[in-house]
């Protein structure tokens, strides 16, 4: 007998490549995850989605526990902690049972032999990888786009409103100064404006790096598209 230590089950889902990944549970996978759950306690379902893995060239997976029966979870979120507030799109994505369990984030390791072995494999493989993938024209980048763009839109009117009602709250709070507790609320007011300041600043700096990130990869993106251009269009390339 082996004398492995078992801590899930795997199955795979060759369906087409679309603009999401085949990684989800059914209703029957669902079961069959709280079976074992109940029997064994830690036990993960790994789903695999082959065929988007070799068009994407890199692997395409998910990790999945079910939640136990007497567990109510939040209303419209999906597996991956993401709220949506139309229905279609979690079942879409997640399948119809998408309430009933939740996603694990996997990571990956390998040793320095295997590192060596596959860096050997693709490395003649991957200038061709380069030229025949455009990253920001896949599906489900050009549908990701604008609900980035929207987000960093609400994060940047979600700042300009807290900062007019931070200085409302400055004013009223200097209309309410008295003499008598001039300085004991002095010290307070201190204290309240430097936290209110270094949330500000925080802020900014998670909405400066999202806008950069996004402004960074549509140029790279681009400037790729043109490079193409001139290296395979023969007019192109004669001016």
């Amino acid at each position: 007998l082996r004398k492995d230590r078992f801590i899930g089950w795997y199955h795979s889902h060759p369906f087409d490549v679309g603009v999401h990944s085949n990684a989800f549970l059914s209703g029957t996978d669902v079961n069959t995850q709280l079976m074992w759950q109940l029997q064994f306690g830690k036990w993960v379902a790994i789903v695999v989605d082959p065929l988007r893995s070799l068009a994407k060239q890199k692997v395409e997976l998910g990790c999945f526990m079910a939640y136990p029966p007497s567990y109510d979870p939040p209303k419209n979120q999906g597996p991956d902690g993401n709220f949506d507030t139309n229905t279609s799109n979690l079942t879409t994505r997640w399948g119809a049972v998408y309430n009933r369990y939740y996603m694990l984030k996997p990571t990956f390791f390998m040793g320095s032999l295997v590192r060596h072995n596959l860096e050997m494999m693709s490395r003649k493989h991957l200038w061709i990888r380069h030229l025949s993938s455009t990253a920001i024209l896949e599906p489900e980048n050009r549908t990701e786009l604008p609900k980035r763009i929207n987000a960093l839109t609400k994060g940047t009117t979600d700042q300009s409103l807290s900062r007019r009602s931070t200085k409302k709250s400055e004013e009223a709070l200097a209309e309410s100064l008295n003499i008598r507790y001039f300085f004991c609320l002095l010290l307070f007011f201190s204290i309240y404006l430097s936290f209110s300041l270094a949330s500000i600043f925080l802020q900014e700096g998670i909405v400066c790096v999202i806008s950069r990130d996004i402004a960074v990869e549509q140029c790279i993106g681009n400037s790729g598209q043109l490079v193409k251009n001139v290296v395979f269009n023969a007019s192109l390339g004669s001016q």
